[in-house]
């Protein structure tokens, strides 16, 4: 059955005429039928019965032309046209890799990198669509291309059969968020160049420049904004209190929202290294290991006849004064840090027949040494360490590529916690000042057997590895330590076959995730075979034993 309504005083009848065609003849004349009735009063009463006798009896028969009044349609009865729209869209970038388009309403975003944008073509699938341009062109999906640029709309029309069109916005955003330069300003105008790695940026000033209310200028890649602590940032404006050694954490944001970090560092040129003395302990005498005391007033150097302690004098130079543990093939020592114990191991030597790690308990006022407890260890010691609470003892063990690890009593007793497997032979391990990770320096080179040059970097809450740095062959990590501050560490290496070329590379340490990366610092040549290295109590000096 047809459906007829009143026109609306302001509706056309030509409106109607444009969408219904022959439906709508009957739809007019009955709606027009009424109207005329309505202004038939200003007539007088004979005119108006004649006028709608004739208008009723010609409804009537345009009714039964149309369809008649026996309640079925007509099957060719026309349709109106629905509204053109675009079902799917989606762009293939200058990397060749499709990105697929987001549609919302009449707007359509596309996330890419910033690299992939230039003169693209679209593929796209429409609905109830006659045509689809962009300004004056038309469009052919999987053929037509168009420039693009980071969020910068494209405009593309779309028009059904009757003309009546809809235009959707195609807009891409960058997924690139990145950090290309970094200048730190001080307070007096002076600028200072970070070094940008992955997702750090070091910037070396020196000790005496204030670190508050630095101004950061930098350049990005397809970032929309950046912020530090939820703050944006402008380059070249913003200011930011910086600590040494301590990171800020720059977050960059992209167009298409997702966050990157940099961990923004500064440090101090006292990182940088300069040889300032020689100590020559004996010619047939070798030194394999050094340390110093929490109070900075001793040094401890294990040797072919002992372990020697030194006297540190206000200049840093050193003065014998006793010797400890006499031909027990001692070869490298730890000290806690509380100053209270110091942790050896030993190698079947003289009157020690076994492989073994002994407690010492030191003496503060004169730096004696006592023995306080051992363990017999079945395999082959290579290194020692503490951890930083003093809660527990990491030993290497080559034979079986494993670090034990024991834990300490307040009685300076021993007790076999738990064991973690390496991918190469321990030469040492070192403890992170913060006591969350373990570096393991390995020492072979990559062989048949899987044994690997490099550096293991353990996560100490879970004994789990974390990541293995690996170094070329011939390149074999001898020793590494970590700067007060955690910023820094210090590896010494050798040639793998002779040891000869020794040197020390400065790294760049990132204190959240433990990760190591090489600074700009200068590499220092120290001649054959560094072996150790400790730091000054004022950490402004690093002192290096090497094996003539």
């Amino acid at each position: 059955m047809y459906k007829f309504r009143y026109l609306a005083n302001n509706e056309s009848l030509f409106h109607h005429v444009a969408y219904f065609n022959q439906q709508c003849i009957v739809y007019i004349l009955y709606n027009l039928y009424p109207v005329v009735l309505r202004n038939l009063n200003n007539l007088n009463n004979r005119t108006s019965q004649i006028i709608k006798f004739f208008g009723g009896l010609f409804t009537s028969i345009l009714i039964i032309s149309c369809g008649g009044g026996g309640g079925g349609s007509s099957s060719n009865a026309p349709v109106l046209p629905s509204s053109a729209t675009i079902q799917s869209f989606s762009l293939i970038g200058a990397d060749n890799v499709n990105y697929d388009g987001t549609i919302v309403a009449n707007n359509i975003t596309i996330a890419m990198p910033n690299d992939a944008l230039g003169s693209l073509v679209a593929t796209f699938v429409t609905n109830n669509a006659t045509s689809i341009t962009v300004g004056s062109t038309p469009q052919i999906s999987g053929e037509t291309p168009n420039q693009f640029a980071n969020n910068t709309p494209i405009v593309y029309t779309i028009c059904n059969t009757a003309n009546q069109c809809n235009n959707y916005n195609v807009t891409v955003l960058t997924t690139n968020n990145s950090i290309e330069s970094f200048t730190l300003r001080d307070a007096n105008n002076v600028s200072y160049h970070g070094t940008v790695t992955e997702s750090n940026i070091t910037i070396t000033i020196p000790d005496a420049v204030g670190t508050n209310r630095m101004v950061a200028t930098f350049t990005t890649n397809g970032a929309q904004v950046v912020l530090v602590n939820n703050e944006s940032q402008s380059s070249g404006i913003t200011a930011n209190n910086f600590v040494v050694g301590t990171p800020v954490v720059y977050s960059v944001i992209s167009f298409s929202g997702e966050s990157r970090n940099y961990n923004v560092t500064v440090l101090n040129t006292s990182g940088l290294l300069t040889q300032a003395e020689k100590l020559v302990i004996g010619d047939d005498i070798t030194a394999f290991d050094i340390a110093i005391s929490t109070n900075g007033q001793y040094l401890y150097a294990v040797t072919t006849n002992g372990i020697i302690t030194y006297k540190v004098n206000s200049n840093s130079s050193l003065e014998s004064i006793a010797i400890s543990a006499e031909n027990l093939g001692t070869k490298q020592i730890a000290l806690s840090n509380n100053g209270k114990f110091a942790a050896v191991f030993n190698e079947p030597s003289g009157v020690n027949e076994s492989n073994n790690v002994s407690i010492y308990a030191l003496n503060a006022n004169s730096g004696q040494m006592l023995e306080s407890s051992f363990a017999n260890i079945d395999g082959g010691l290579t290194t020692i360490a503490i951890s930083p609470d003093d809660s527990e003892v990491y030993v290497g063990d080559e034979t079986r590529n494993r670090v034990l690890v024991y834990g300490v009593d307040t009685n300076n007793q021993l007790t076999l916690k738990n064991t973690i497997s390496l991918t190469g032979n321990p030469a040492m391990i070192r403890p992170s000042n913060d006591g969350k990770f373990l570096y393991v320096l390995m020492s072979d080179e990559v062989d048949s057997i899987g044994n690997d040059t490099g550096i293991s970097i353990i996560n100490r809450e879970q004994m789990t590895i974390e990541s293995v740095i690996q170094f070329e062959s011939d390149n074999k990590p001898m020793y590494m330590l970590i700067s007060p501050d955690g910023s820094h560490a210090y590896i010494t290496t050798a040639s793998n076959s002779d040891f000869t070329n020794g040197k020390i590379t400065v790294y760049n340490r990132d204190i959240t995730t433990g990760m190591i990366t090489p600074s700009t610092a200068p590499v220092l040549n120290t001649g054959i075979n560094p072996v150790t290295m400790a730091f000054a109590a004022n950490s402004h000096s690093l002192y290096v034993s090497n094996i003539m």
